[in-house]
């Protein structure tokens, strides 16, 4: 074998395995990345809690990384309700039945328009005490937990945006 053609044989193989390494540098790192935004994703879900009287309900970041709300939507038997006439009427129900300590979970948006929920954290949407007859007592909780539904839109820090709707049968 003449020296020319080993030259050019090396010099291929040489080329062949650099690409190979690039190539697989590239997708080392693709794979990286996906691992990193599956490793902070945040996970959103619901929680109830409903004894004797009181009801509450929350939201909860379940998944690893920060959960960048950025709205969430009322609904009342499915039909979208403002949060300013949602939390208005939502005080008006508990007051006519006795409620007690009453309350709608409000969030500070950011100046980028985000309300962060952090890893392992929860965030009250309704809370209430009701301290009357047990027929109206019922009948609010029936509402609430039966007719009531909301949507949460959200990012993580990737930029990644994600939906979570609750079911109206929680109870």
């Amino acid at each position: 074998m003449s020296k020319d053609v080993f030259y050019v044989v090396t010099t291929l193989a040489v080329i062949f395995i650099s690409m190979c390494a690039l190539g697989l540098t590239i997708w080392q790192g693709y794979l990286t990345r996906k691992h990193n935004k599956l490793s902070v994703k945040p996970i959103i879900d619901s929680m109830q809690d409903s004894h004797g009287s009181s009801f509450k309900l929350s939201i909860e970041n379940h998944g690893l990384g920060v959960a960048l709300v950025s709205d969430i939507k009322y609904f009342l038997k499915e039909t979208e309700v403002s949060k300013t006439d949602f939390g208005l009427a939502f005080n008006e129900i508990i007051s006519k039945i006795g409620g007690q300590n009453g309350k709608m979970g409000t969030f500070d948006i950011s100046k980028d328009n985000l309300f962060p929920l952090k890893a392992g954290s929860d965030f009250t949407l309704l809370e209430a005490d009701i301290s009357l007859e047990a027929e109206l007592v019922s009948q609010c909780r029936n509402l609430f937990m039966n007719h009531f539904t909301f949507e949460v839109d959200y990012t993580c820090l990737y930029g990644e945006k994600y939906n979570y709707q609750s079911s109206s049968k929680r109870f």
